[in-house]
């Protein structure tokens, strides 16, 4: 099973890979060159390569402490909770690296006008995407672990729930490193947060880990998302310049209280609803969906009116 297993994990990969070589062909032509002006890039590089690695430290520290101290057992029980935050992580952060190219091209030829738009733009609609997801999957979260592991699993369900809320801090922390300073040529302060990240979940993993087992994992996770989020977003400048901080605002309270809206409609959908746990959620998350649709619809919010407008725009020229 491990040999099959392997097999698909590497398959993605590669064949993403092999994909990127043909397509970026259409815009870039590789070649051979004996100028590779290292001093430039060196230094750069190697900052980024050195906050990727103490960021996979502090994301994936607690998996191999719990191990080391818990044994083999608990791991499988956590990394079905953390493959499941895992996987609506990576969707969000594709939202966000999609823009990320055309912002550095923005700020290389100094359109700050622009660059600001879209930099709040993605900010908004990920503020409400993110924040009733992130709320949603705490509601449902017992049905999930069931689902993807089995009812021993599903006992270990508030696992989900604390990396659920990591999540809302990765994805903004992930906005700041990813977008924000990197786009601003801000790479070092990335390195700094991560490092001192990654100390932070080490060290409290030695006393979470052995006192609350999994759960403490989870919770280390979180503060490591929640750390490096708040540190670089103290430490970065001139954000009213790049980001209108009102508007941004204005889309967390709409997504806030979408949230709130979210949770009771999942609650009175198990208080009233008895059957299979998968259609359970089914319902659920289609019906929380709808209400906060709905919500902002009714409440005029800008990003979903424009959303709205631009699919009937699609349907009205289809037919």
């Amino acid at each position: 099973d491990y040999n099959i297993y392997a097999f698909i994990s590497s398959l993605p990969i590669i064949i993403n890979s092999i994909w990127n070589f043909f397509y970026i062909r259409k815009y870039v032509h590789p070649r051979f060159t004996v100028n590779l002006n290292l001093k430039t890039h060196l230094k750069p590089l190697t900052i980024i390569f050195f906050n990727t690695i103490t960021a996979l430290i502090y994301v994936n520290a607690d998996i191999t402490m719990l191990g080391w101290i818990k044994g083999d057992s608990v791991v499988g029980e956590y990394t079905i909770a953390v493959k499941v935050y895992t996987v609506i992580k990576n969707i969000l952060v594709a939202i966000y690296a999609a823009v990320t190219p055309r912002l550095a091209t923005m700020m290389s030829e100094t359109a700050e006008s622009q660059y600001k738009k879209l930099n709040t733009t993605i900010w908004c609609y990920l503020s409400l995407i993110l924040i009733p997801a992130g709320f949603g999957l705490t509601a449902v979260s017992k049905d999930v672990m069931l689902l993807v592991g089995g009812e021993e699993i599903a006992t270990t369900s508030f696992s989900l729930q604390i990396l659920s809320i990591s999540l809302i801090f990765a994805i903004y922390g992930g906005l700041i490193t990813s977008v924000y300073n990197i786009t601003q040529g801000r790479e070092k302060e990335n390195l700094m947060a991560t490092t001192v990240s990654a100390i932070i979940n080490c060290g409290l993993n030695l006393y979470m880990i052995p006192k609350y087992s999994l759960y403490g994992a989870a919770f280390t996770t979180l503060l490591s998302e929640l750390f490096v989020f708040v540190f670089c977003t103290l430490r970065a400048p001139n954000k009213k310049r790049f980001f209108d901080v009102d508007e941004i605002k204005n889309s967390i309270l709409y997504a806030v209280v979408g949230s709130i809206l979210v949770l009771l409609t999942t609650k009175v959908v198990y208080m009233l609803v008895e059957c299979s746990a998968l259609l359970r959620l089914i319902i659920a998350v289609a019906l929380s969906a709808v209400v906060y649709i709905t919500y902002l619809i009714i409440f005029k919010n800008k990003y979903t009116i424009d959303i709205v407008r631009n699919i009937m725009v699609k349907i009205k020229k289809k037919y």
